[in-house]
């Protein structure tokens, strides 16, 4: 794997986890996932990250298995790791921003550390904010009025959020689930560069 995805990698993972001194990921406070075996797949290589409460025999069966079983065979891997109920999974894409979008920031507002778009009755049309955050960087959520949907408003929001992270020297990560075709979209209009594959086992 080169040196720059797998620094990407580190960055993002580090928004929401600790790693000890054996390289086990610890959830922090707040973290949004509390994932128990984390696998990103780029390019020219794949990556593991697992949380002690999973065995060292389960850990080094996980490890020798094909990175496209880890990411398709949800079924079979959560009978490994021996999760038997609240089964959840994060499925999906990951960039950065590699330059501050092009947009009009016409109609953006900032409040509560969200970017927005209202209507002038004051109703939130569409808005983007921080979902996890670190001094190097931070990572978005976006959200859009179903009504107020192929109208820009979303691509003005996260536009303004990340020239906000960029301009404060943080690295500003997008991420969206496989089969979320709505964030695809978007991501489709921003200057991204797709770096990894992620599925996160909680």
């Amino acid at each position: 794997m080169n040196t720059k995805d797998l620094s990407l990698i580190y960055l993002q993972m580090q928004m929401e986890y600790y790693f000890d001194n054996y390289g086990y990921i610890i959830h922090k406070p707040d973290c949004t996932s509390k994932a128990r075996l984390v696998v990103y797949k780029t390019i020219d290589g794949s990556i593991c990250f697992f949380n002690k409460s999973i065995n060292i025999n389960t850990i080094n069966r996980l490890s020798n298995m094909p990175v496209d079983i880890l990411l398709n065979n949800q079924k079979e891997i959560y009978n490994i790791i021996g999760i038997i109920n609240n089964k959840s999974i994060w499925h999906g894409y990951s960039y950065i921003f590699t330059s501050i979008p092009e947009y009009n920031n016409e109609l953006i507002n900032f409040k509560n550390d969200k970017f927005i778009i209202e209507d002038k009755n004051g109703n939130i049309l569409s808005k983007a904010w921080s979902a996890r955050e670190s001094v190097f960087a931070a990572e978005p959520i976006v959200d859009t009025l179903i009504d107020q949907q192929k109208k820009g408003y979303g691509k003005k929001v996260i536009s303004a959020w990340a020239e906000y992270q960029i301009n404060k020297n943080r690295v500003a990560f997008y991420s969206h689930l496989i089969d979320n075709n709505a964030s695809a979209s978007l991501a489709a209009k921003l200057p991204l560069y797709k770096f990894a594959e992620i599925i996160a086992y909680n």
